[in-house]
């Protein structure tokens, strides 16, 4: 299990749990699908930073 599933099964899921006074625990969110985007345009033109891509 990755560390923020882990984290948020712990300790985040009970706390808005506990600020929206859900009583049922399923009406809490999940968490489905996380995405990084990383900006990588510039790096990609950089001549020096090229090597590094790859």
């Amino acid at each position: 299990m990755s560390r923020l599933k882990k984290r948020y099964n712990t300790e985040i899921k009970s706390e808005l749990q506990k600020k929206f006074n859900f009583v049922n625990p399923m009406l809490v969110p999940c968490v489905k699908k996380i995405v990084i985007n990383m900006g990588l345009a510039e790096a990609s033109k950089d001549k020096k930073c090229g090597s590094r891509l790859h």
